[in-house]
């Protein structure tokens, strides 16, 4: 693909390429993926709606084209009891409050990462979601959350009210240096 003339593309020469990209290495060394072979499918797809409809061809080709179908994932999670043995497990463990509002709220990873104080009323028992932190090529990432519904107020049960306050306490005297949060910049987190 490429080498002919755009106005002559057909779908099958789209299929070919989707074909070769699922053989190819991306810049990790693994196969790319159908998902990641179907964003190009859209991106070609667009450019030529594009060309389209200036009338730099005829028809879109990628239209026709049938891109790969990425599998199907399917999420397993814990069953309530499941849950409850591993909070059991892990209780007096510096992340255990991390653990207990992951396993409780149903938050992702990155929201739970951008939590601050500031974000969390204990009184109430809520917290809002307004930032997450993720990492892009190994660089820390904080940024708004991704869509407005994923901007939210979550409910906190009495349980992980409790873990979040203890989690905040400072420890007590005598008390092993590390076990407990500490607030940093506002920020939730722990320190070994």
């Amino acid at each position: 693909m490429g080498a002919g003339p755009l106005q002559s593309l057909a779908p099958l020469e789209a299929e070919n390429l989707y074909r070769q990209l699922l053989a190819t290495r991306g810049r990790n060394g693994r196969l790319l993926s159908p998902k990641t072979v179907r964003g190009i499918h859209v991106v070609l797809g667009k450019a030529l709606a594009d060309a389209e409809r200036l009338g730099l061809v005829v028809r879109n080709a990628a239209a026709a084209a049938k891109p790969p179908v990425p599998a199907k994932y399917e999420h397993t999670t814990w069953t309530a009891e499941q849950l409850a043995q591993f909070l059991d497990s892990i209780q007096g463990e510096r992340l255990a409050a991390a653990f207990m509002l992951l396993g409780t709220t149903g938050m992702r990873r990155g929201e739970a990462l951008g939590l601050r104080w500031g974000d969390v009323n204990l009184a109430v028992g809520r917290l809002s979601i307004v930032q997450t932190i993720t990492t892009v090529r190994d660089k820390v990432v904080i940024s708004p959350p991704k869509t407005a519904r994923s901007r939210r107020a979550v409910s906190l049960d009495p349980g992980t009210v409790a873990a979040l306050r203890d989690h905040r306490a400072p420890p007590e005297r005598g008390a092993p240096s590390g076990r407990r949060g500490v607030v940093g910049r506002g920020r939730l987190r722990v320190h070994q």
